[in-house]
């Protein structure tokens, strides 16, 4: 519901696009490892976002001198991004 309808609401009324996400589903039966393996699984996602975090934002420390400042922003605002989005990731 919320990932369909809420978006289309809130595109209606005016506002940011807005909505929530789904479970990922994932089979325990596959993973290789029954004792770690569920929690690689849920560290996956914040790994994830720490990754995409520190990757722009070496990025962004190389190239801060030469970088236009929209691409900068940009660069910040993905950092800042990611950064939340982790944190988000490891509320249960």
């Amino acid at each position: 519901m919320g990932s369909v309808l809420l978006p289309v609401f809130t595109y209606l009324i005016g506002g940011f696009i807005f909505g929530w996400a789904k479970p990922v589903p994932y089979n325990p039966y596959n993973l290789k490892n029954q004792r770690w393996g569920p929690a690689l699984v849920g560290g996956a996602g914040p790994a994830s976002n720490i990754f995409v975090a520190l990757v722009f934002a070496a990025l962004l420390r190389a190239f801060s001198a030469s970088a236009p400042e929209p691409l900068a922003a940009i660069f910040t605002t993905i950092v800042f991004v990611n950064i939340l989005l982790a944190v988000f990731n490891l509320v249960p």
